[in-house]
């Protein structure tokens, strides 16, 4: 039976238990089917926009035409609304497990669509939040073929697309915007200042098929989707593609939820916004709500501080409070919706036996399930005021209340934003306050239920109650061939982030962790220590570039609101923190390096504080935190790349219970440090590690402690760990272990996790990945080869374009036959040429470290900064069968040049002025060089190339082959990595 739009509603009820997709579900997902995504859904808050989601992939499953196998939902704020992701990751898991009926079918169809994997994966379908560009963090980004939804920003996805990614390495951003350009559907959700990016799109969808039709047309689609949409006019062309219908208003679950009334009554308050008063008059709205008979009262406010402070101001003993802000770590974030889920969540059973306040900024306002039966809020915008009351008896009025008897809802406004323009909403917050006045009632109530809105609202909602639409610049070809050289850069080109957010004040994030491990005398240790265990997502805080350069001076803003891209530099005071010293560690891999200067910071950095120098306070919100627990890398490392990663160092003892085997580990670290010319035994090490983490083996399932000691407790499970001690400085040695599991987590052990998240960090841009383990050259080639003829297949691209993609992988490491480089895979060893690939590497496992590597190239002669793929280059252009096997010559030869992100539109310059003599022969192929490679003259031919592909394939159609060429590389490289030996059988018997 074929999977047709009349039985989207038998795999809605499957996927949604007890569930009934409404009307307009079932209208549009009969046009998706067709091919046709409207621009722009009008849906009101709680009639399910998610299920646009759940739309899409069906309709990818079922074949239907030009159904785009990536699916981006982009919400315009520092945080992903984090509903959307648990929506699409519990689609994943009920697709991952199913064993018959339309779940089945809809899983087999999308395996189907991600074609047949040459590493064995069979997942059908991958999910990922995106919450900022942690670097080197590129889970999302690792099979062009595999089904995928992801959960992100406005500034992660249209960084991406402009060839700018934030937090993504230079060498990586073609990779991201040839996926994020092509085979997608961006659903961009309610978004009061998404203009700009909207026009940003429109431009984009032109120009990919406007300039540059080599590559088919793959789809690219997009579609807002509004529960606040604007009047439309003249100045806005825009017009409604998509609304609700007399069916759905007639539909009882639906019509409860849009005919529920939610009076409010309008306030004055004769304080200032973000001020101590202003959060005493607003604790005090809220608790008289709770003495009235709410159970669930939210608090929304405009500025972080103002969240803060209410806060803080909050003290009816008989009462709980949670709080929620964007710049919060997901860690914390996620850990405070499990503790508050099952009380706040709409259509939860479960009634808190106390009144609980959730104090919250904009951040909650797009998508949150939360179901609140109280109300108080900073006036802001109308359309986000609508937003906010979205929270508000969300699935329809309570049974036996009457609203209208004690009105849930209170709009309150400051006299300063009675005055002055407001720096988030400037005069759309005093005129949205004239327009509720002229609405309210002689109790001055206003309704802010759905239905009793839309007679106001017909056309739209009026002008002065929006901030005004800001426009991005027009989006000129000039600029996209400036954003399309990304090695090297130009020296000056236009700004992406005005095609994001247009010419307003705005900051971009920065992703801000802190490590209790980190020496803050010894900074000259700080990246060889971070690089044992990388930051994750989970662990770091999106906080505005020009927030955390403010800390860094011993400043904090004190107005600053929480949207996207947004920041108020006023009303700045002293921060309370007394360090003066706040150097931070840039965290790029091998190019990481310690800055002292706000200056030094840019855009999508990952900076790692030392712990001791605090901050956690005044740039966001970490409940409870203090030195020691502020340090989350294990477990953030274990859900984001599930790599189980221990460290034993002095200041992180507290996290295990006092007792003798703390103390054990406690004397092995001082034996360490007394004796210079002996260490203590890895062995030993174990022993008081596995003894100090017992107690944890009966612990929550998930946590890193609990998984830990279940791994540590017989010897065959600490046979598959290797201890490593900290790296140390020239005048001192390391102080502690880290001690890391050999092979990810087995899926048994992380339920919850697809294997997409399987991260291997192969996505590198230095021959750093060449030393991970041992693999023969030949067999590499042939592999690569096999993963790009699969990856382009699935891809549906035209046979000559498959052949090419292939032919260039099978040549793309030809240059690591240099005899100066198999020497340095043997660690300086001397290496020959013999003529054929065979008993040549690929990779070694010689060099686990930066300070190895380096003695090695050193000892081999192989050139500082020596690119493998430029002799690659240079062999294959030597060769007269692979001229003639190439359908497009210039392409083969790109992508050998650039599968390192290198070469676009220059090769970096090499010292290297002896080169090497080689001829090859393998496969019935010839290869000889001699000399240097000389192609970084500009001369070479490798700009000229660059620049002919572009104009023949496009700026994202050359993206998306590379991407596909790249990928095919980095998943083999995983591939050989994980079955380079089977996974030890470390767990015992109870797990």
């Amino acid at each position: 039976m074929s999977l047709t739009p009349e039985r989207f509603e038998e795999f809605f009820a499957a996927l949604h238990p007890g569930q009934q997709a409404f009307p307009w579900q079932k209208r549009l997902c009969h046009a998706v089917m067709r091919g046709e995504w409207p621009h722009t859904l009008s849906l009101p808050t709680a009639t399910g926009k998610t299920s646009c989601i759940d739309i899409a992939l069906y309709a990818l499953a079922a074949g239907a035409p030009r159904a785009p196998r990536r699916i981006l939902f982009v919400v315009d704020r520092r945080v992903i609304v984090d509903e959307a992701f648990d929506h699409a990751n519990d689609i994943a898991q009920r697709l991952r497990t199913a064993d018959d009926g339309i779940l089945l079918e809809v899983a087999d169809g999308l395996r189907e669509r991600r074609g047949v994997d040459p590493g064995g994966d069979t997942d059908p379908l991958a999910c990922f939040q995106l919450r900022g560009g942690t670097y080197r963090d590129n889970a999302w980004a690792r099979t062009p073929s595999q089904p995928t939804v992801v959960c992100s920003t406005v500034d992660q996805v249209g960084s991406r697309l402009l060839f700018r990614g934030y937090g993504v390495s230079d060498y990586l951003q073609p990779l991201h915007a040839g996926l994020v350009a092509n085979d997608t559907l961006i659903l961009l959700d309610e978004a009061h200042c998404s203009n700009p990016f909207r026009q940003t799109l429109e431009a984009i969808a032109r120009y990919r098929t406007a300039f540059g039709s080599a590559v088919p047309t793959t789809p690219f689609a997009y579609a807002l989707l509004s529960a606040t949409p604007r009047a439309t006019g003249e100045d806005n062309a825009e017009t409604l593609s998509f609304e609700l219908d007399a069916a759905d208003e007639a539909n009882d679950t639906l019509g409860r939820r849009l005919r529920a009334r939610k009076p409010a009554r309008l306030i004055e308050l004769g304080e200032r916004t973000a001020t101590d008063p202003f959060a005493v008059r607003l604790a005090e709205q809220a608790e008289s709500l709770a003495k009235a008979g709410a159970n669930r009262i939210g608090i929304i406010v405009n500025r972080v501080r103002s969240a803060q402070l209410v806060f803080d101001r909050l003290t009816a003993p008989s009462s709980q409070k949670a709080l929620f802000i964007g710049r919060m770590r997901p860690l914390d974030r996620d850990a405070s919706m499990r503790q508050w889920r099952d009380v706040l969540r709409s259509g939860s059973t479960a009634s808190p036996d106390k009144p609980v306040y959730v104090v919250a900024t904009q951040c909650i306002e797009v998508g949150a399930d939360l179901d609140f039966d109280a109300l108080v809020t900073e006036c802001a915008s109308l359309d986000a005021l609508r937003q906010r009351f979205g929270r508000l008896y969300r699935l329809g009025e309570p049974e036996g209340v009457d609203p209208q008897a004690y009105p849930p809802g209170v709009v309150v406004i400051t006299k300063d934003s009675l005055k002055d323009d407001d720096p988030i909403y400037g005069s759309a917050l005093r005129g949205t306050w004239a327009w509720l006045g002229e609405q309210a009632d002689e109790q001055g109530r206003v309704d802010f239920g759905i239905a009793a809105m839309k007679p106001r609202l017909e056309g739209g909602a009026p002008a002065q109650t929006l901030v005004e639409a800001i426009d991005a610049p027009v989006m000129q070809p000039a600029y996209l061939d400036q954003w399309v050289q990304t090695s090297p850069k130009p020296e000056h080109e236009a700004e992406p982030s005005l095609f994001l957010h247009g010419a307003r004040d705005e900051s971009p994030d920065v992703q801000v962790c802190w490590r209790a491990d980190l020496d803050r005398d010894k900074p000259e240790t700080w990246a060889d220590v971070v690089a044992l265990c990388p930051p994750s997502v989970g662990e770091c805080m999106s906080v505005p570039l020009v927030q955390f350069q403010r800390w860094m001076r011993g400043e904090k803003d004190m107005a600053a609101g929480d949207v996207e891209g947004f920041d108020a530099p006023d009303d700045v005071t002293v921060d309370d923190d007394t360090t003066t010293d706040r150097s931070v560690l840039v965290w790029r891999g091998d190019q990481s390096f310690v800055a002292g200067e706000p200056r030094h910071i840019r855009p999508g950095h990952t900076l790692v504080v030392p712990a001791t120098r605090r901050g956690w306070n005044s740039l966001g919100y970490v409940p409870q935190a203090d030195a020691t627990n502020i340090d989350l890398a294990e477990q953030a490392m274990l859900q984001a790349r599930r790599r189980l990663v221990m460290r034993v160092h002095p200041a992180l003892l507290d996290r295990f219970p006092e007792g003798p085997p703390r103390q054990r580990l406690a004397d092995l670290l001082k034996q360490q440090a007394d004796t210079e010319e002996t260490d203590p035994d890895a062995g030993d090490v174990l022993d008081a590690l596995t003894d100090a983490l017992a107690s944890f083996a009966t612990g929550v399932n998930g946590d890193w402690r609990t998984i830990a000691a279940r791994s540590l407790r017989t010897q065959q499970g600490r046979s598959s760990f290797r201890v490593k001690k900290y790296p140390g400085s020239k005048d001192a040695p390391g102080k502690g272990w880290i001690i890391e599991r050999k092979h990810p987590l087995p899926l048994r052990l992380m339920p919850n996790f697809s294997e997409a998240f399987h991260v291997g960090d192969f996505t590198t841009e230095d021959d750093s990945s060449s030393f991970t383990t041992v693999v023969p050259l030949k067999k590499h080639l042939a592999g690569v080869a096999d993963f790009a003829r699969a990856y382009a297949t699935a891809c549906g691209l035209p046979a000559v374009l498959v052949d090419d993609i292939a032919l260039a992988a099978s040549l793309h490491d030809l240059g690591k036959a240099d005899p100066r480089f198999q020497s340095m895979l043997r660690g300086g060893a001397p290496a020959f040429a013999s003529g054929k690939l065979d008993g040549l590497l690929a990779k070694s496992n010689g060099a686990q470290d930066r300070r190895s590597r380096d003695r090695a190239r050193h000892r081999s002669g192989y050139p500082e900064g020596g690119r493998h793929e430029l002799l690659s280059l240079k062999l294959a252009q030597s060769s007269d069968e692979v001229k003639a096997q190439a359908h497009d010559l210039d392409l083969v030869l790109h992508l050998i040049a650039s599968h390192h992100g290198r070469c676009r539109p220059f090769a970096p310059v090499v010292e290297d002025a002896q080169g090497c003599e080689l001829v090859l022969a393998d496969n019935g192929r010839s290869y000889r060089h001699f000399g240097p490679t000389g192609t970084e003259r500009i001369d070479s031919g490798i700009s000229d190339r660059f620049w002919r592909l572009v104009r023949k394939y496009g700026w994202w159609g050359l993206a998306y082959l590379e991407a596909i060429h790249m990928l095919a590389d980095h998943r083999r490289s995983e591939f050989e990595e994980r079955t380079a030996s089977e996974p030890e059988q470390e767990i015992g018997d109870g797990e």
